[in-house]
C-alpha cells in the first residue's frame, strides 16, 4: 500500500518539472524584446554621436573614438550571435521532447493491461512507464532550457558591455567636442 502512494506521488513530481520546462521555454520567447530594444537604443545613440555632433560639425574624428565605435560594434555582434544560439542555435533548432499522442498512451496502457495478471499491477507498470517519459522528457528539456540560458546570459553580458562603451564614447564626444558645438 505504502509502494502504491509512493509511485503516485512521484510521477506527479515529474509531471510537474515536465510542464514547468516546457512553461519556461514559451517564457524565454518574451526575454527577446529587451535586448531588441537595448541594441536599438545602442545603435540610435552612435548613429547620432557620428552623424549629427562629429560629421555635422566637420570635426576630425580622433583615434579613440574610432577604437570605441570599433569595440562597441565588435561587443554588440558578439552579443547578437549569442542571441542567436539563445533563440535558435543557428542550422539546428532546439528540439523539445514532448510526451507522445494520447492515442499512443492508450495504446501503452491497453497493452500492459493484456500483458499483467491483475489491473494492478498493469496500472502500477503504467505509471511506472508513465513516470520514466515524465522523467526522461524533463531532463532533456531541462538541459536545453539551462543550455539557452546560458546563452542568454553571455548575450547580456556583451549587451551591457556595449552600452558601458556607448555611454563612455558619448561622455568622451561630449567632452572632447562639446565646447567646440
Amino acid at each position: 500500500m505504502e509502494a502504491e502512494k509512493y509511485t503516485i506521488d512521484s510521477i506527479e513530481y515529474y509531471k510537474e518539472m515536465y510542464y514547468k520546462e516546457l512553461e519556461r521555454k514559451k517564457d524565454f520567447e518574451s526575454l527577446l524584446t529587451t535586448p531588441l530594444l537595448v541594441y536599438s537604443f545602442i545603435v540610435t545613440i552612435n548613429y547620432f554621436l557620428v552623424s549629427e555632433l562629429i560629421v555635422s560639425h566637420k570635426f576630425s574624428v580622433d583615434l579613440i573614438v574610432l577604437i570605441f565605435m570599433g569595440l562597441i560594434g565588435f561587443l554588440s555582434i558578439i552579443s547578437i550571435v549569442f542571441l542567436l544560439l539563445f533563440y535558435d542555435n543557428f542550422l539546428s533548432s532546439y528540439t523539445y521532447l514532448e510526451i507522445s499522442n494520447p492515442l499512443d498512451i492508450l495504446k501503452m496502457e491497453n497493452d500492459l493491461k493484456e500483458e499483467q495478471e491483475s489491473y494492478k499491477f498493469a496500472e502500477l507498470h503504467f505509471i511506472e512507464k508513465l513516470k520514466e517519459k515524465y522523467a526522461e522528457y524533463a531532463g532533456h528539456n531541462m538541459k536545453i532550457n539551462v543550455k539557452r540560458l546560458d546563452f542568454f546570459s553571455l548575450c547580456k553580458c556583451f549587451l551591457i558591455l556595449s552600452l558601458l562603451m556607448t555611454i563612455i564614447n558619448a561622455l568622451y564626444i561630449f567632452y572632447n567636442y562639446g565646447t567646440k558645438i
